[in-house]
């Protein structure tokens, strides 16, 4: 009887070449039936896959043909037809999809569409781009696949329950089933439900009181401002930068049998809990965490902290002693897409690295797509070992000013203490290196370039150029180069010369780039020959340089099998004589008055040095502080006009305009002095002109580093009578020591120098190599792994993102960058209908126990659907109108009043809803492991608060056997991969070898065996002791209620205070007994539960 409806339809089949019948039922099947078979039929039933069963149902004739068993679909006759049968799962024998059932208003519009004669616009067995691209549109239909969009605000019968928004669609769907929430949870019990969900740890036992109060006359606004006041505490990132270390599967261990330490990795959680704390939009946190070594804007701050964010794509497991160096960075970006794809997008990417996804609607192609982003991402440093990509922190201008003055200090000295080394050792070698003050033209050395993968340095072979030469160690071959900058001070031909020392061990064909004016030219050099320029130089040639900054020569590794030498690289002006520079020369040498740096008056940091030659006495002064500056007096014993001159050492790291003010009789004048450039009389002085000068007492010149570009130099300065004749007229010292000499001088010299180096490399800022992603030396799409493979390669595929998820085109990579940046904006974008919805249900998560989508890092087909979708939608799109506030979505949840329910069961809501699907009532949840351990040192007073910093202990090689004995926040735990602490084992810490949104729960006997034999616990229930004897001078009762107020944050009930005080008055040792009471509840339900 129930069939005999459907002769309608049927006829209307029958005729649907007439009118517009045909149209309305192929829109039929592309809006309801083309998206259910995509999405629960295609993975095991389409020529893209294995066809199971010989069914196909990816086109008409395969499921007019049928399978083994029969045709799939009678059209018209719903019943008879298998494909219905299956669906229904009414036969055990004949159940599809095998591993779940349709929802309901799918198989209703499965058996709408037989009963209408099964219309099929799909005719072809071959898919075509249309019809791929319709199979697309229909696997966008799935919920989570579809655009965010605020659903309206439903109507509910008791409008006087919801407290926000979120009520309201709680409520409606509660109403639906007949059933209504639970009461309040008290105000007591609130309160420790809040304080251990913004900041995982106890409320004070003065706030217990104290909140009990303020909420009898104004619940609402006394929940209100302690949520702000948590939210606004730095606990609350510790507490909540935890949740997101889960997902980012956060360890400072690569794991495996020969695990390595991330030494740096404390950084990425700092970063972590920083931008918890300071509420970073949550696009923004993702930008950084996948490109923030591409961010620009910024301040120097805000630049260190999105580099460091990058360790996000670097912290994975990885088996770094993988010596398939091809398998080893496929892996590696295997890991990296598992991890991205299920933190931001619920999605499992890694499935399609084989085959297309078998539930999901990604491709192999869109795999492949979004791996060539990260295979032209920098992630690793190969070498027999291979270890992670590592960066130098960014330092700020003042930093790095300060630094290289050091340095240049730093060098100086080492050369003078090497030289010192062998005038008062004289059985050693004399053979000295070539000091750069010496040479003419440009030098630059290999400590000023710029070093890809490791090389070593070394001073085993004499007659390099500085301190030192470097070599590749004949390893990691064509991964290896030394890059010179040199900055050209104006147009004009350049000899270009290669410094480096020979040996038979060296390689006979090392390629030597030279970039000039005109394009680029490679040489070949042969080092296992004597440079033929005084042993020291070979000439690559002469070349047209600009003015301005080049990246001028680079020493490459590739295609050598010997050792690779890198040491100077020197540029000579066309016409310069290749000679030593002159001499340092005394003050007498000189006429007229001259004033020199000793009598000048110094202000601001300056350093001596005496390094580069062609100043006048013992040394001159060099800054790179801008609020340095010297001031030299002079005495004019008659007036009248002076030429004045002053002195300086050029060299390229000088500045370009050096401030210097000459003040006369007619006021002053400032120059801007370009101290790279020779000074033009005899090299050692540049004149500034004749002023006018009366006699008497004159801070005549200053020279200023205010607003300079480089080092400045400040040597002596001279003042010559306008004609009269060059007679040296050297300023008095108050004091002039006679110059010592002789071999006990130069030890003297030789230990000042040593002491003033051990106290400068003590003081250098150090800029530390940080774990970060950067962009590889070659980028560009990547070829298909056939069935993942990495040695059987497939066709190209253009880097991209998962169709399915994107609107409009797909986006244009440049083939000179790794489309990082596109992939961080495609996923934070509010176009993106997962990254919104993922995010506001792993925070309903932690919130609740159990998320909106309870599978949190699994938004697919695999995965759960919603509870409530209007609801997740209404989140995901408030949590993106607020500019992505974590804080705020957090704030909005915590006030809602579903938030707010007590965790008492009810019997109506039970029989409607057992699993608490509805929210009904809050989730009673256990404490997670680090809230436990945390609360036992709270409760004892030991807890030690400090925010941030390396925890891992100094000297530590390995993980096995560490000592994890301290009193920090769990955070600071260091968390490694293969050896976890017994009390994070015990209470389901998060596997940092995986992404996990959402801890296994256990409640097991070894958790109450943990509680009442660890001696940690024995001790903090002693240490607890010492601090309630102290803190409560009053009686045992008033005891009591302390102790329960600050371990389990409510008073004792009558009986439970009754047993304590029993016990307490019949124990001859009253510590001891307060001890086991500590003990007790310690290792009750109570402490570790949260109602």
């Amino acid at each position: 009887m129930r069939w005999s409806l459907i002769s309608l339809p049927l006829l209307l089949w029958a005729l649907q070449n007439v009118g517009g019948e045909e149209n309305s039922g192929v829109d039929f099947f592309e809006k309801e039936i083309r998206p259910i078979l995509v999405s629960e039929c295609y993975q095991c039933h389409s020529a893209e896959e294995k066809i199971k069963g010989k069914l196909r149902l990816d086109w008409k004739g395969g499921w007019q043909k049928g399978g083994v068993s029969g045709a799939a679909i009678i059209p018209g006759s719903v019943g008879k037809s298998l494909i219905i049968q299956a669906v229904r799962q009414t036969d055990p024998d004949l159940q599809m999809p095998p591993n779940k059932k349709l929802r309901v208003d799918q198989i209703q519009a499965l058996e709408k569409w037989v009963a209408m004669g099964s219309p099929d616009p799909r005719i072809s067995a071959e898919s075509s781009n249309e019809q791929k691209q319709l199979d697309l549109e229909a696997a966008k239909q799935y919920w989570a696949f579809r655009p965010v969009k605020d659903p309206p605000l439903p109507e509910v019968s008791d409008k006087t329950w919801p407290h926000t928004s979120i009520d309201h669609f709680i409520l409606a769907a509660q109403e639906k089933k007949g059933i209504h929430p639970v009461p309040d949870s008290d105000a007591i019990t609130l309160l420790r439900r809040i304080y251990f969900d913004l900041i995982g740890l106890p409320p004070p036992p003065e706030k217990v009181e104290a909140f009990s109060k303020t909420a009898t006359p104004e619940r609402q606004k006394a929940i209100e401002n302690l949520v702000d006041e948590l939210l606004a505490s730095q606990e609350f990132g510790v507490r909540w930068a935890r949740h997101w270390l889960d997902v980012a599967r956060f360890s400072q261990s690569t794991g495996g049998g020969r695990t390595l330490l991330f030494g740096e990795a404390w950084r990425y959680r700092d970063y972590v809990v920083d931008s918890f704390n300071s509420d970073k939009p949550y696009d923004q946190f993702i930008r950084e965490q996948i490109a923030g070594d591409l961010i620009q804007d910024g301040s120097i701050e805000e630049k260190r902290a999105a580099l460091i964010a990058t360790a996000f794509l670097l912290l994975g497991p990885t088996n770094y002693e993988l010596q398939d160096k091809t398998v080893l960075e496929m892996d590696i970006v295997d890991e990296q897409l598992d991890t991205m794809g299920k933190a931001f997008l619920g999605l499992t990417i890694g499935c399609a690295r084989c085959h297309d996804h078998k539930f999901d609607p990604i491709r192999t192609e869109d795999y492949y797509g979004m791996a060539g982003i990260f295979k032209s991402t920098k992630s690793v440093i190969h070498s027999n070992v291979s270890t992670w990509n590592k960066r130098p922190l960014p330092m700020s201008p003042e930093q790095q000013k300060l630094s290289s003055a050091q340095t240049e200090r730093i060098a100086t000295l080492k050369q003078k203490i090497n030289q010192l080394k062998k005038t008062t050792n004289p059985k050693k070698n004399a053979v000295s290196p070539i000091q750069i003050n010496r040479l003419s033209g440009i030098v630059v050395d290999n400590l000023q370039a710029t070093l890809k993968g490791d090389w070593t340095r070394s001073t085993s072979h004499k007659g390099y150029i500085g301190t030192n030469y470097i070599h590749d160690d004949a390893k990691g071959k064509g991964t290896k180069e030394v890059a010179y900058k040199v900055k050209i001070p104006e147009d004009g031909k350049f000899e270009v010369r290669l410094s480096y020392t020979e040996g038979t061990n060296r390689s006979s064909k090392v390629p030597v780039l030279i970039r000039h004016a005109d394009g680029e030219v490679t040489k070949y050099i042969n080092q296992t020959k004597k440079p033929p320029i005084d042993g020291h130089f070979i000439s690559l040639g002469t070349f047209d340089f600009l003015v301005g900054e080049w990246e001028a020569v680079v020493i490459s590794t590739q295609g050598t099998t010997q050792h690779v030498i890198a040491d100077a690289v020197q540029f000579l002006p066309e016409g310069t004589i290749s000679s030593k520079k002159k001499e340092v020369k005394n003050t007498e040498n000189f006429g007229g008055i001259i004033v020199d740096n000793p009598d000048a008056k110094a202000s601001g940091p300056w350093v001596k040095s005496d390094g580069v030659k062609n100043h006048l006495g013992s040394e001159y002064l060099y800054t790179s502080n801008p609020d340095s500056k010297v001031v030299y007096p002079v005495k004019f014993a008659q007036g009248g006009k002076y030429e004045v001159r002053i002195s300086y050492t050029h060299h390229p790291n000088r500045s370009t305009k050096t401030l210097v003010t000459v003040r006369h009789n007619d006021g002053e004048k400032t120059f801007r002095i370009n101290q790279r450039n020779e000074p033009s009389v005899d090299g050692y002085f540049q004149s500034l002109g004749f002023f006018e000068f009366q006699s008497g007492q004159w801070d005549a010149v200053e020279i200023s580093a205010m607003d300079s570009d480089g080092a400045v130099v400040a040597d002596a300065v001279q003042f010559l009578p306008e004609g009269a004749p060059v007679v040296a007229q050297k300023q008095p010292k108050p004091e002039e020591k006679p110059d010592q000499s002789g071999l006990a001088a130069d030890k003297e010299k030789l230990a000042n120098m040593q002491k003033e180096l051990k106290e400068l490399e003590s003081k250098t800022a150090k800029q530390p190599n940080i774990i970060a992603a950067g962009e590889a030396k070659e980028t560009g799409d990547i070829k298909i792994a056939i069935r993942g493979n990495v040695h059987n390669a497939g066709a190209i595929t253009p880097r991209r993102f998962i169709q399915v998820l994107h609107e409009g085109p797909l986006p244009k990579i440049s083939p000179n960058s790794s489309g990082r940046t596109e992939l961080a904006e495609w996923i934070a974008s509010s176009s993106n209908p997962l990254t919104a919805r993922v995010f506001v249900n792993r925070v309903w998560h932690h919130l609740f126990g159990a998320g909106i989508v309870s599978s949190v890092d699994n938004f697919g087909h695999m995965g759960q659907m919603p509870t409530n979708p209007e609801l997740i939608d209404h989140l995901a799109q408030g949590f993106m109108a607020s500019g992505w506030s974590i804080k705020k979505l957090i704030r909005e949840i915590m006030l809602s009043r579903v938030y707010q329910l007590s965790t008492e069961p009810g019997e109506l809501q039970k029989k409607a809803d057992l699993e608490n699907l509805l929210h009904w009532r809050q989730n009673r949840r256990r404490l997670q492991a680090e809230a436990i351990r945390d609360s036992i040192l709270s409760v004892s007073g030991s807890l030690d608060k400090t925010i941030g910093g390396p925890t891992v202990k100094p000297g530590t090689k390995t993980e096995y056997g560490y000592n994890f004995e301290g009193s920090r926040r769990s955070i600071y735990i260091p968390v490694f991969r293969n050896t976890v602490p017994e009390i994070m084992q015990v209470f389901d810490f998060a596997d940092p070898n995986l992404v996990m949104g959402k801890r296994t729960t256990s409640s097991v006997p070894t958790q109450a065996l943990f509680l009442m034999n660890n001696p940690f616990v024995q001790q903090q229930a002693k240490t607890a002791t010492n601090r309630l004897l102290q803190d409560e001078p009053g009686n045992n009762q008033a005891k009591v209620n302390y102790a329960y107020k600050l371990t389990l944050g409510r008073l004792p009930s009558i009986r439970e205070a009754k047993a304590i005080l029993d016990f307490l008055e019949s124990s001859e040792k009253p510590e001891i007994a307060w001890s086991a009471v500590f003990h007790s509840l310690f290792a009750s339900l109570n402490f570790r539960y949260l109602n």
